[in-house]
């Protein structure tokens, strides 16, 4: 009898623990925009992101569909570059046609964040800007992973930054 309890014991254990440590994906090069765009496909609740410059369509495209199924999709987006760039206006207006929530981040310095946090529980970052110059040619990370302690802290300086914008009333 002691030893079933001891080895039920240690299964259950070894199962918890097992749940506890999460499997961490990591992306390079060409294969960060596929893997950032399958991560927004499996969104339930919520999509948070905050990026420095965003290029790019299909990832756009991912967005607007994600919302359009319901899911709550918010991004910060740093004014510098989506002024900068050719294909800002024409990537804004795919995301507020899709019912997007994007706040662009007016401040003296750059919010030069990359990040993304799916269903208050994923983690997506690295240097992966949603740029075709990082799609296509330049040597790029992405890291995908579940954890909610992490996934708390990036959604807290990404509210952080949502805050400091309201105040700010640009």
């Amino acid at each position: 009898m002691n030893k079933k309890f001891i080895i039920l014991f240690l299964t259950i254990l070894i199962s918890f623990y097992s749940s506890l440590s999460a499997e961490v994906k990591a992306f390079f090069n060409k294969d960060c925009e596929a893997a950032l765009i399958a991560e927004i496909g499996r969104a339930k609740k919520s999509i948070h992101v905050a990026v420095y410059s965003f290029t790019r369509f299909n990832i756009a495209n991912a967005l607007s569909k994600a919302k359009s199924k319901g899911v709550d999709v918010k991004i910060l987006w740093d004014k510098t570059q989506l002024e900068s760039s050719e294909y800002g206006s024409k990537i804004f207006e795919i995301l507020k046609g899709g019912n997007v929530e994007v706040s662009v981040i007016d401040k003296k310095s750059k919010m030069h964040h990359k990040f993304a946090v799916i269903d208050s529980n994923t983690v997506i970052t690295g240097s992966f800007n949603f740029t075709t110059s990082a799609a296509k040619f330049n040597d790029e990370n992405l890291v995908v992973f579940e954890n909610k302690k992490a996934a708390e802290k990036f959604l807290k300086a990404w509210e952080a930054i949502f805050l400091e914008h309201k105040k700010s009333g640009k």
